[in-house]
Formats: C-alpha cells, structure tokens, sequence
C-alpha cells in the first residue's frame, strides 16, 4: 500500500482502513518503525517501512486485525 506522508499517526492510518487496535499492537512491537513526540506523546510510524513491518510481524506472530 502506498501511504500519502512520509510519516503518519495512528489516527491518519485507519483512515486507510487498518484497524486502531492493530496498529497500537504494532506500535508496541520490538523493532516497529515508529517515532514518539516530545515527552512520548503521539505515535508516528514511518510509512516508508510499514508494510515490510507488518508482513514480517505477521510471520512471526500474528496480531490480532
């Protein structure tokens, strides 16, 4: 899938139809291509990295979608 902006927030994200639990889950993932604001606010995945991450998650152990 290709993502619109570079990075993009959760919130962004299930505009494009991945589901907010998903994506929190995968936000905690070891590894997850994310960046946090100042003092671990908002969660930005790097889009550029996402689909790779989430095909290599779900290899490993599936999360729930």
């Amino acid at each position: 899938m290709a993502y619109p902006k570079q990075f993009m927030s959760i919130t962004e994200l299930t505009e494009t139809g991945l589901s907010r639990d998903f994506l929190k889950q995968l936000s905690r993932a070891e590894g997850a291509p994310i960046v946090r604001t100042l003092g671990g606010g908002k969660i930005y995945f790097k889009t550029s990295e996402l689909n790779d991450f989430m095909e290599e998650i779900s290899k490993k152990k599936p999360l729930r979608r």
